[in-house]
């Protein structure tokens, strides 16, 4: 595989994973909302903090996607898409998705920032969210690759086509 494909690949599951995680953040925002926590509702002011919430979710989803694609691309490298194992691969989607929100955390607590029970607990808490998400996106993805279609542009001279 090509280095520009390889790249496209990562940049494409960046992609994907920030709008997921962006969609995933504003709706969020809903419980957060019923349960009292957020100020009194105020439309202008609600959707600039859910334009900032998917923002801000979005490029943890993005830096997610990143860990995701260059781990499957480093650790699974050897083998083909159908000697991926799925279990492995929501693995590591999950591992990908948990392993930011508790980077963040430990970043807020070596940085003095908050407390440790709030900073773990907040930590597990979204790596757990995050880490399911990945878990899902990440077997979403392996499915859909599976059954796309043999790409015109590979070296593979059995899945030539016609033009004409």
């Amino acid at each position: 595989m090509n280095l520009m494909r390889r790249m496209r690949g990562v940049v494409g599951t960046m992609g994907v994973w920030a709008v997921v995680f962006g969609v995933v953040g504003v709706a969020g925002l809903i419980p957060l909302s019923l349960l009292g926590v957020l100020q009194p509702f105020q439309l202008g002011p609600f959707l600039r903090f859910a334009g900032n919430s998917f923002v801000r979710w979005g490029l943890g989803g993005a830096t997610m996607g990143f860990a995701f694609a260059t781990t499957i691309l480093l650790g699974e490298r050897r083998r083909t898409l159908d000697a991926l194992s799925s279990r492995r691969f929501t693995a590591w989607g999950f591992l990908a998705g948990a392993i930011v929100p508790m980077g963040i955390a430990m970043v807020y607590e070596l940085t003095g920032r908050s407390s440790i029970a709030i900073n773990l607990r907040a930590g597990v808490i979204f790596a757990g969210i995050c880490g399911a998400t990945g878990a899902i996106l990440a077997a979403a993805t392996l499915r859909a690759a599976r059954r796309a279609p043999a790409s015109l542009d590979d070296e593979n001279p059995r899945a030539r086509v016609p033009a004409g």
